[in-house]
């Protein structure tokens, strides 16, 4: 997440959603599920 956050320098506020997949088109679970998947 930090490399992500800091990778780009950018002059506005920018929120994004965090999800997980082994590749961009596959990542389609949010963090939380992947946690609630592995209690």
């Amino acid at each position: 997440k930090e490399i992500m956050e800091s990778c780009v320098k950018l002059q506005v506020p920018n929120i994004v959603d965090v999800e997980i997949g082994k590749s961009w088109g596959d990542a389609t679970k949010k963090y939380q599920e992947v946690l609630n998947e592995r209690n």
